[in-house]
């Protein structure tokens, strides 16, 4: 069951992206200002960096829940959901 789940999510979210893409093809179009050029290609780097550190972090924090006591359901539990 969770297999289609997944399945059905994933389509779901192919389908939204391409119609996305779809409506905003007018507005690619459209010569952007190099304001926004500036702004887009900064706001890129900053946030690659702050994923990049998110994800360095990961086992330290997985080590730090498995000695309060956490079981390993729970660990995953917590990942999956975000924090």
């Amino acid at each position: 069951m969770s297999l289609w789940f997944l399945i059905g999510i994933l389509l779901t979210c192919l389908i939204l992206v391409k119609q996305t893409n779809e409506s905003n093809e007018e507005h690619t179009n459209a010569k952007k200002s190099t304001h926004f050029r500036t702004f887009q290609k900064t706001y890129l780097m900053i946030y690659s960096m702050l994923v990049c550190a998110d994800w360095m972090q990961g086992p330290f924090v997985y080590q730090m829940y498995l000695k309060a006591g956490f079981s390993q359901y729970q660990i995953s539990t917590i990942f999956v959901c975000g924090y």
